[in-house]
């Protein structure tokens, strides 16, 4: 459950990145986004909004993506899921599911120190969890589709084109 939890949060982040990054970035076109000055050892590259504006799609703009910010990504989400995996007690030991203070919980948002969910009955708490399951399921299928589409011509049907 654990599990089906993280992975439908991170769909959700996925297909609303896929949804953002199709729409042009017109306003931040001169914007860096990675500039080689600042780490001269480790990029050559200088990339704007722009530069991936340009490149079309998601998949492409994410090709455009430095090294170092591929880096910078895996490194955040193992610092994020090394903290989850130490927290006492651990989700398999009784431990709350789904949940972690480092990262957003759409279900258990804390507001006064104290989560919201625990001020919920617990019809009330399953029902909303049942919910974000169903709902990052679809996401998991929109996430894969939104990929089909970008990287296989004519894999989804009725839709023509790369927009």
């Amino acid at each position: 459950r654990h599990a089906e939890i993280k992975h439908g949060r991170v769909a959700m982040v996925a297909c609303m990145g896929f949804i953002a990054q199709s729409y042009p970035l017109t306003n931040m076109a001169s914007v860096p986004l990675a500039k080689a000055s600042l780490y001269p050892k480790l990029s050559t590259v200088d990339v704007t909004f722009g530069d991936l504006a340009a490149a079309g799609n998601p998949v492409e703009q994410f090709k455009l993506i430095p090294t170092l910010g591929l880096w910078q990504f895996a490194f955040v989400a193992g610092m994020i899921e090394t903290y989850g995996e130490f927290q006492k007690p651990h989700y398999l030991r009784g431990g709350a599911i789904g949940r972690n203070t480092l990262i957003w919980d759409p279900v258990g948002q804390l507001i006064r120190g104290e989560p919201i969910t625990d001020t919920l009955s617990d019809e009330v708490r399953a029902k909303k969890r049942n919910m974000e399951l169903a709902n990052g399921r679809l996401a998991m299928i929109g996430a894969m589709g939104f990929s089909a589409h970008y990287m296989i011509d004519g894999s989804v049907p009725f839709v023509f084109g790369n927009y």
